[in-house]
């Protein structure tokens, strides 16, 4: 099972394969993919078109070894527009972090583009939180088979994921599959640390306990009674993560 920190954006409120097995590859940007890169970038939040969604909904993680900055290792695209990911933070993928929230897709040139939202946390004269939807950051995006590829805008970095099942996710991160569910090691309350399952963060990973005052004395908003895809209560926004332990917000 894999220690990985948790974040849950609030952007929402407003068939596998088998095992993972792909590599990593790179190719030059240009000046011009760069211009498709920010109008990518700009463009408004748009409703998702089925079509596009469908061609790219899924299960996916990647089997390389040598990640960075950057990379999504594990991703899961909802048909809703729901996306469940693993992201990498810091240098050599020091910070693998659970992250949910909305997608959408640019196009530019003949380019697609996936759109992974977030927001932001203001707070009022009466100490009322808002969260305002905001782009967290965009890929260029490419299907082909059972794989996806991701090139995160104005880089060379393309990292390829392929198609895979939840099952095949739980055995490899130590779970037992039964019963279309998956039961993990160190499973337990809520209120604590525990190991859940999460396929589009990888499988069976640390789950931060924590409450709602540790969330709201962080500046998070708290989700009450209902857990988010990633089996949280506390909403972060763009730039932190829910600390294991505590299961207070703080930056990334």
């Amino acid at each position: 099972m894999r220690s990985i920190i948790w974040v849950w954006g609030a952007a929402l409120v407003a068939a596998g394969c088998g095992v993972m097995s792909s590599s990593s590859s790179s190719s030059e940007t240009s000046s011009e993919t760069d211009d498709d890169d920010a109008v990518a970038e700009a463009a408004p939040l748009a409703a998702l078109d089925k079509a596009d969604a469908s061609t790219l909904t899924g299960l996916f993680a990647t089997s390389a070894t040598s990640l960075r900055a950057g990379d999504v290792p594990s991703l899961e695209l909802r048909a809703d527009g729901r996306y469940v990911r693993a992201r990498c933070y810091h240098t050599r993928c020091s910070a693998q972090i659970a992250e949910t929230d909305r997608f959408d897709i640019a196009k530019s040139n003949g380019h697609k583009y996936l759109r992974f939202w977030s927001f932001t946390i203001t707070t009022d004269a009466n100490g009322d939180r808002t969260p305002t939807p905001v782009i967290a950051d965009v890929y260029e995006v490419k299907r082909a088979g059972k794989t996806i590829q991701l090139r995160k805008t104005y880089s060379s970095r393309w990292l390829t994921l392929d198609a895979t099942k939840a099952a095949d996710l739980c055995d490899a991160t130590g779970g037992t599959w039964s019963s279309n569910d998956c039961a993990c090691p160190g499973a337990g309350s809520a209120a604590d640390t525990h190991g859940g399952f999460v396929a589009g963060a990888g499988g069976c990973i640390d789950v931060p306990g924590g409450g709602e005052d540790a969330c709201d004395g962080s500046g998070g908003l708290y989700a009450d009674d209902d857990a988010t895809p990633i089996g949280t209560y506390c909403l972060c926004g763009l730039g932190r993560y829910v600390e294991l332990g505590p299961g207070a917000c703080a930056k990334i």
